[in-house]
C-alpha cells in the first residue's frame, strides 16, 4: 500500500552481496528466446530448451496467440539452460495450457 519499510541502502552495502544464479523460467509456463535471435523455445521439465521448428507447429501447439507466450530471457542467462531435442511435431511434447502465462500477466505482476 506504501512506501514505509522500503530501505534505503548505500552502493557500498549493495557491494557485499554476490550475485546468484538467475531465476528461470517454470517449465511450461512460456515459451523462451534471446532478443537478437528469432528461434523460440520449450522449456522443458529438466530446464533444457527445446527449439520449436516452426510458426505452424507453435499455432497448433499453443493457438494462433502463440506468441503472448514468448518472454526474452537476457543472454547472460542463456548458459544456463541446456539444449534438448528439437520440436518437430504435435507428438513430441504434451502441452497443458492451464500452466501458461502470457508475457503482458507476467509483466503485471
Amino acid at each position: 500500500d506504501n512506501f514505509d519499510s522500503v530501505i534505503d541502502a548505500a552502493d557500498d552495502y549493495l557491494a557485499n552481496y554476490t550475485i546468484g544464479t538467475p531465476m528461470l523460467p517454470k517449465a511450461g509456463t512460456v515459451l523462451v528466446k534471446i532478443q537478437s535471435v528469432a528461434k523460440v523455445y520449450v522449456l522443458g521439465e529438466s530446464g533444457e530448451l527445446r527449439w520449436i521448428t516452426s510458426e505452424a507447429l507453435a499455432i497448433s501447439l499453443y493457438g494462433s496467440a502463440w506468441a503472448d507466450y514468448v518472454i526474452d530471457v537476457p543472454v547472460t542467462a542463456w548458459s544456463h539452460f541446456t539444449i534438448g531435442e528439437d520440436i518437430d511435431a504435435t507428438s513430441d511434447i504434451t502441452v497443458d495450457s492451464s500452466l501458461l502465462q502470457t508475457r503482458t500477466a507476467l509483466n503485471s505482476k
